[in-house]
């Protein structure tokens, strides 16, 4: 019969870990997964006959919700350091049965992810939407009330309601993250009166066209800082897609040189987040000003590019 609620709770303070999951090996596993893992999904409102498959395509638990593949969980051996490889072989799976959720724990420390914000080919360790430890759920109850919230059994029959609004409040949170990362980045870059130094150099039709490109971007981004930030290079700076969006690194767009007053395009940047028509209207537009509209056309395209770049994150978060 299925453990459910302050049972659970009360269930899991009797475990001694050395003695009843551990057995004075490294390998425990199964009994991590058998004594604490499958019960506390099971309190969750998973059923053991009905919502679980095990050991399917080499991961540990399959959750399925009315039949159907809801989210995966790999176990480790308790306090084994569950690094990039094992997320991967789960975004693997995830990807190939269409799961956006994956719940990575070894018993000490649980992680739950969503798959749109992993991706293999990026070496550094994406962040979990939500983490929890085993002293957490045996001391705060409220640590299992938001597990019933974002990971129960009632809340995937609603939608995932929960999950997808804490995703969208990491996102909101990012907003100031990306602040702090643009004022670091600036500070070991140009400074604003470099900048002025250098587009001073160019005659006054240049310099007038770049400084009003260099101020777009920054109105751009104050106007956009939930999507893009401005990293500052020794004599250019670059506008860039905020990484933690879609799970990568900073996507690149289009960088101003001041010395040279002109612009580069990042043509696999504007591929990658679904905008290729863009950077071929902005390629159409030559590096250096050429007429006294020059910069607005260009900050003309990059409006249209946010929106675009918009609509192209919200199809990946789906």
């Amino acid at each position: 019969m299925a453990i459910t609620s302050l049972p659970f709770l009360s269930y899991i303070q009797n475990i001694n870990i050395d003695k009843h999951v551990k057995f004075n090996r490294n390998n425990c596993e199964e009994n991590l997964k058998i004594k604490i893992i499958v019960p506390l999904l099971e309190a969750l409102g998973w059923d053991l006959l009905n919502d679980m498959d095990f050991e399917r395509s080499n991961i540990d638990i399959i959750i399925l919700n009315n039949g159907n593949p809801s989210f995966v969980v790999e176990i480790k051996s308790w306090g084994k350091i569950t690094d990039k490889p094992i997320l991967n072989q789960c975004f693997e799976y995830a990807i190939k049965s269409k799961v956006k959720w994956i719940l990575l724990t070894n018993g000490q420390q649980s992680e739950v992810y969503y798959t749109p914000h992993l991706d293999p080919k990026i070496p550094s360790q994406p962040r979990p939407v939500f983490e929890f430890n085993f002293r957490q759920l045996l001391q705060d109850q409220k640590v299992f009330e938001d597990l019933l919230k974002y990971i129960g059994k009632d809340s995937f029959a609603k939608g995932c309601i929960e999950l997808h609004k804490k995703i969208e409040t990491d996102h909101i949170d990012f907003k100031e993250l990306s602040r702090s990362i643009v004022h670091k980045v600036k500070g070991k870059g140009i400074s604003d009166s470099q900048i002025l130094e250098e587009i001073d150099k160019h005659n006054p039709f240049v310099r007038d066209s770049i400084n009003k490109l260099w101020q777009g971007f920054k109105a751009l981004v104050e106007k956009n800082q939930d999507i893009l930030n401005i990293e500052y290079g020794t004599k250019e700076i670059t506008l860039k897609v905020n990484p933690v969006l879609i799970g990568r690194r900073s996507v690149p767009l289009i960088r101003i040189n001041f010395s040279q007053g002109k612009t580069w395009l990042y043509k696999p940047g504007w591929y990658q987040i679904n905008c290729g028509n863009i950077h071929t209207l902005l390629k159409q537009i030559k590096q250096q000003p050429s007429h006294k509209n020059w910069a607005k056309e260009i900050l003309e395209l990059l409006d249209r590019g946010i929106i675009e770049i918009r609509r192209s994150l919200a199809k990946i978060r789906k």
